[in-house]
């Protein structure tokens, strides 16, 4: 979730801030699920933490490898090209729609950005031996190629009120 914040000061100067954090996408987190919010930046550091460990001691390394890391492999690059199909289906649906005069055509930026981003994105793997400089470098990788990792390497996450577990 991104929250964007305007404010006036004293002296009569707008002022704004951004504030990022993870937040339960279960009904706008009504109590549905196991954890409320964490901040982006304690959230992120943790899992990156746990995902350095996991590569010191050699478990991420062989997550990826072998006839089982191929498959885990060959089904994130499936689902890339999953995610290019369903952008442009969903551009496509926009489009439609804006023809018939149901949406205005300033949205298309949208659309189009979602559509190269996941195209983008699709073609992006990383081969075992790049990891370590990946994440010595995390800070300066762009989304979309930390995105890519995380769905290559990560079956899952999972974030509680107090807690967090990443699954290889």
């Amino acid at each position: 979730v991104t929250r964007r914040q305007t404010w006036r000061r004293k002296d009569g100067e707008r002022a704004r801030a951004e504030y990022r954090y993870y937040q339960c996408q279960g009904r706008s987190n009504r109590g549905t699920c196991g954890y409320h919010t964490w901040k982006t930046e304690n959230l992120e550091t943790k899992v990156i933490d746990m995902i350095r460990q996991a590569n010191s001691t050699g478990e991420l390394t062989s997550s990826v490898t072998g006839p089982a890391g191929e498959n885990k492999r060959t089904k994130a690059a499936t689902e890339r090209l999953k995610s290019v199909e369903a952008s442009e289906q969903r551009f496509v649906k926009f489009m439609r729609k804006t023809s018939r005069g149901q949406s205005v055509i300033q949205r298309l930026k949208l659309y189009i950005d979602d559509l190269d981003r996941s195209r983008a994105e699709a073609f992006i793997s990383f081969e075992p031996e790049e990891v370590a400089d990946l994440l010595q470098n995390w800070t300066d990788t762009t989304f979309v190629r930390q995105r890519a990792f995380l769905k290559e390497y990560l079956d899952s996450i999972t974030v509680k009120d107090r807690s967090v577990r990443i699954h290889l």
